[in-house]
């Protein structure tokens, strides 16, 4: 304990000076005279789970270690300024982790919806894309990385949001903060029905499920429809719209009842390309910023 608590105080020191740590998820600079005592624990905490090995009771090893999205490659692609510490809001996640397309597998033989899935070209891209977007305007975000196949013994796809909601409920023990939740995933339709063009370019579409399963969901419907109107008001017939899903059509809860601003989104289909949705999480980024600063006011 005495060990842990010196790492701990050589990190509070290491971020009043600015002195940078590699084992780090993020780089952060603080512009203001001053830094309080809630910022310091929140960057604390970040720079724990990605520095050190934490586990919860029933954990599985290292499973806290794979939360925060550290994709060198990704976080490259986005033009970060400089910010000040903040605490985060949003938790970025993805039951179906490897929901891939098919245009960027370069396999002649996949091109059925179900040969769409990768272990590395995946859906966690999207993810790591809203997270440096959202926090390049302010909006501090967590983003999960875990890869279920690999990390659940004996792994099944019917289980997926049994397996994510564990991750859920483990990153809000952490971060209790934490308000909105937003699984992302890629639909299994098709090219004609999850395009559209704006301004030149092929944009993936986008849409909303949420679960009727939980005494959540009409809030969760609420912040859904929120996101869905501002998308279509500023780029008409980008989102699709939301569904409603009871047990009887699908899981019907979606880990949404773990927080009344929680969401389930579908980004394109199975022959979009990364760059078509790459398009989507831009424009997507800027909306929910706008979104939680409209309720952050009222």
């Amino acid at each position: 304990m005495k060990h842990r608590a010196v790492q701990h105080l050589f990190l509070v020191i290491a971020v009043l000076v600015g002195i940078g740590t590699s084992g780090f998820a993020r780089t952060f600079t603080l512009q203001q005279p001053r830094i309080s005592l809630d910022q310091v624990a929140g960057l604390l905490t970040i720079a724990t789970m990605s520095f050190f090995e934490l586990q919860l009771p029933g954990a599985q090893p290292q499973l806290i270690n794979a939360f925060i999205s550290q994709a060198p490659e990704e976080r490259k692609l986005i033009s970060q300024p400089e910010f000040v510490v903040i605490e985060p809001q949003v938790f970025i996640y993805h039951s179906h982790n490897r929901e891939s397309w098919l245009p960027e597998l370069n396999h002649p033989a996949a091109d059925k919806p179900r040969d769409a899935f990768h272990a590395e070209k995946n859906v966690t891209l999207l993810g790591a894309r809203l997270q440096g977007q959202l926090e390049s305007k302010g909006v501090g975000a967590l983003h999960s990385i875990r890869d279920y196949v690999e990390a659940v013994p004996s792994f099944n796809y019917n289980y997926s949001y049994k397996y994510s909601s564990t991750t859920v409920r483990e990153v809000l023990a952490i971060h209790p903060q934490l308000t909105y939740l937003i699984d992302i995933h890629r639909d299994s339709q098709r090219r004609d029905k999850t395009t559209i063009t704006i301004d030149g370019q092929n944009v993936a579409r986008i849409f909303f499920i949420i679960g009727e399963g939980n005494p959540h969901w009409r809030e969760n419907h609420a912040f859904a429809k929120s996101i869905h109107e501002e998308l279509n008001a500023r780029w008409p017939g980008l989102s699709k719209g939301i569904i409603n899903k009871g047990k009887s059509q699908g899981h019907g809860e979606y880990n949404q009842s773990l927080s009344p601003m929680s969401i389930l989104l579908e980004i394109g289909g199975v022959d979009n390309t990364l760059e078509e949705s790459y398009r989507t999480i831009e424009m997507l980024a800027e909306v929910i910023h706008d979104v939680l600063t409209r309720q952050g006011t009222e």
